[in-house]
């Protein structure tokens, strides 16, 4: 591996010399641009090829995916799915489509607080306050309000690196 370092440290500093030296010719420049081109994807290949053998076998994404049922055990669509890791202040979010189900990718591992929060239809015009407040009432109806909410939500999921699960059954107090 320091030899492939060796020959793009070469490469690099022969064409900073090239250059200098050829720098009025046209066809000399294309021969400099292309093979700064060639240096640089040896270096790529290079530097890949070390972090890819560091990294060998490790993973430090996970993804997370499950459904959002309601009291009754039917799929809940229109809502916003959001994980936040409380240490970090990350987050991510995502909503549940017409069968209930959400899926979230590269989520670092950790422990994460959730909330479900109504997502509003679209509309060509801005509802008015007892609109947006009926919709609002009718989806605390489905979800509780305490979960609408990460500070009042007691939903909470450990995610791992890989792939993980997390339906909310609102049949099932969490």
């Amino acid at each position: 591996m320091h030899t492939l370092y060796y020959i793009c440290a070469e490469l690099l500093r022969s064409l900073s010399t090239a250059r200098a030296a050829d720098a009025g010719s046209a066809t000399a420049a294309r021969r400099i641009v292309i093979a700064m081109f060639g240096a640089l994807a040896l270096c790529a290949v290079a530097f890949g090829i070390s972090l890819f053998r560091a990294d060998a076998g490790t993973t430090r994404w996970a993804a997370v995916a499950g459904y959002v049922l309601s009291k009754d055990g039917a799929p809940i669509q229109g809502i916003r799915v959001s994980f936040l890791n409380e240490a970090s202040g990350v987050g991510a979010s995502a909503e549940t489509s017409a069968a209930g189900y959400y899926r979230l990718r590269g989520v670092l591992p950790g422990e994460y607080v959730v909330s479900l929060q109504p997502i509003m239809p679209p509309s060509n015009a801005m509802p008015t306050a007892e609109q947006a407040a009926a919709a609002r009432a009718a989806i605390s109806n489905v979800v509780p309000e305490q979960y609408h909410d990460f500070a009042t939500s007691t939903l909470r999921a450990g995610i791992v690196t890989g792939r993980n699960t997390f339906t909310v059954d609102l049949r099932k107090p969490p």
